[in-house]
């Protein structure tokens, strides 16, 4: 009876133990994924920005030209857009 009795204890306390150890992981889990989720929303608004950035400067077109300039300036752009239309689908 008596070792019934120690057996249950040990059993209990083992279970308290892990219910402790998983709820303390999981917390540690979920501010991580906070982290993450509030990185991700940095990011896009930074993204946002500077796409609004780089469609106020192209207003007047001016780099539109063929040269290198505006061959550079026209593949930022076109990953910008891209980064753009990605995040906006993540965020929906």
């Amino acid at each position: 009876m008596i070792i019934g009795i120690i057996i249950g204890i040990v059993a209990a306390s083992l279970f308290g133990f892990m219910y402790y150890r998983q709820d303390k992981t999981i917390k540690e889990q979920i501010d991580y994924i906070d982290l993450l989720e509030q990185s991700l929303l940095r990011n896009l608004q930074r993204i946002k920005t500077t796409y609004n950035v780089m469609q106020e400067l192209d207003s007047k077109g001016g780099f539109q030209g063929d040269d290198e300039i505006g061959t550079i300036f026209k593949e930022i752009q076109s990953e910008i857009e891209n980064l753009n239309s990605d995040l906006e689908e993540i965020n929906e």
